[in-house]
């Protein structure tokens, strides 16, 4: 219907629709427009780290018991003709000085657990792994009788903390004739030989098996045959190379495997081992008691069999 009193043009009505929708759709200015920002989720911290103490100058003499501690510690003895591991010169006996020959002690490690005194301190990456010892004549043990002398295993922290102590007297199989003659750990297990006093008979054969220990639960995680570790071990890759052997008896090394003390092999050597030297990258010298040393190569033991081939 065409409205009253005026004359109707329809382009007017196109024209004014076409300038309402360019009113419409004006562009706005890039500037006026808010950029919408992606929301940032904030990082979570990272765990605080604890980190070792600031050294302590360490005094020039330090001493606990009969155990005295220098701050630059002389060099150990020959180990070779010795029936176990140890970072002291000297007597094992009460009332006779021993002299620390291990690497320096911190002054955060303790050098006495009640009558035990420090008897090895070895670096496990940022931690220390200490073993304490009785004297003879000091509290458990006396040289005239087959009584266990007491043990004990500690493992201090980065921080200088103590994270555990075991002691490994109630953990051995017998209560006499036994002792620690090497130990050992790997971050999460000990390993120790209860090795023979003496002559095996005089245990009844019942000595010188390789335990491993967790520490955390204080349990035996496996225990081998007996006459099978004494004097040191060695820890390689999967697996630990250890021997037994004394005065009159058979002579033999052993592959152990690590993860739960199954013997892999069992080797034949002319006399008792002493002491094994690692050398790189996959060889063993074994140290032997009054008798050439032997060589031996290291052949898969990252692997499922292991063996112990002797280099001539």
């Amino acid at each position: 219907m065409k409205p009253r009193g005026c004359s109707y043009d329809p382009r007017v009505k196109w024209l004014v629709l076409v300038m309402v929708a360019a009113l419409g759709c004006k562009k706005v200015p890039k500037q006026a427009v808010a950029k919408r920002e992606t929301p940032i989720k904030p990082v979570p911290p990272e765990p605080r780290k604890r980190r070792p103490p600031p050294p302590a100058p360490l005094p020039a003499r330090r001493q606990a018991g009969d155990l005295v501690v220098l701050a630059q510690p002389p060099a150990a003895d020959d180990r070779t003709p010795f029936r176990l591991r140890s970072q002291t010169n000297g007597s094992l006996s009460k009332g006779d000085e021993r002299m620390w020959a291990g690497i320096p002690v911190p002054i955060h490690v303790e050098l006495m657990i009640g009558t035990q005194e420090l008897f090895l301190l070895d670096a496990f990456e940022d931690q220390l792994f200490a073993l304490y010892r009785d004297p003879y004549g000091a509290s458990t043990c006396e040289l005239s009788t087959d009584t266990n002398c007491g043990f004990t295993a500690r493992l201090y922290d980065v921080d200088g903390t103590v994270a555990w102590t075991i002691p490994l007297n109630p953990l051995m199989a017998l209560p006499e004739d036994l002792e620690v003659q090497d130990i050992q750990y790997d971050g999460r297990l000990i390993y120790f030989n209860e090795a023979c006093q003496s002559f095996a008979a005089d245990a009844d054969g019942k000595c010188s098996s390789l335990v491993a220990v967790d520490p955390i639960t204080r349990t035996v995680a496996w225990r081998t045959a007996p006459l099978t570790s004494n004097d040191e071990f060695l820890l390689a890759g999967r697996y630990i190379v250890c021997g037994y052997g004394f005065s009159d008896e058979a002579d033999h090394l052993f592959v152990v495997r690590r993860s739960d003390g199954v013997v892999m092999q069992k080797v034949g050597i002319p006399d008792k081992h002493t002491l094994f030297e690692r050398v790189p990258p996959d060889r063993v010298r074994v140290v032997l008691s009054g008798r050439k040393d032997r060589m031996f190569q290291l052949i898969g033991f990252d692997g499922p069999d292991p063996r112990l081939e002797l280099i001539p």
